[in-house]
């Protein structure tokens, strides 16, 4: 799944709800690629508090600057190759075709 984040990394806080769906998804073994709708910027979830929670959380990759069809063919190769959640770290962060620039994130 692909969620677009507000600004460079925001997910929202209603309660602990939509956190504990995320994370329940992921640790059911599903990947979750984390965007933005900014494409200026980027997504870094490590600058707000609303998405530090979630920028280390094992299942969760963060597309940096890459754009919405990048990561959707690229979660779409990765996946075809691999269900190991540290090779599919590696392979989508793993610059490929410029699909983003590796020297930000």
């Amino acid at each position: 799944m692909i969620l677009v984040s507000f600004g460079i990394g925001g997910i929202p806080e209603y309660d602990d709800s939509f956190q504990k769906a995320i994370f329940d998804w992921v640790d059911s073994g599903k990947t979750l690629a984390v965007t933005t709708q900014v494409p200026e910027e980027g997504c870094d979830l490590q600058v707000y508090q609303v998405g530090k929670k979630y920028s280390d959380y094992p299942g969760i990759l963060q597309a940096g600057d890459m754009t919405t069809e990048a990561i959707v063919a690229k979660i779409m190769w990765v996946l075809g190759q691999t269900d190991d959640r540290e090779k599919i770290q590696a392979m989508f962060e793993k610059v490929i075709n410029l699909d983003r620039q590796e020297d930000i994130y």
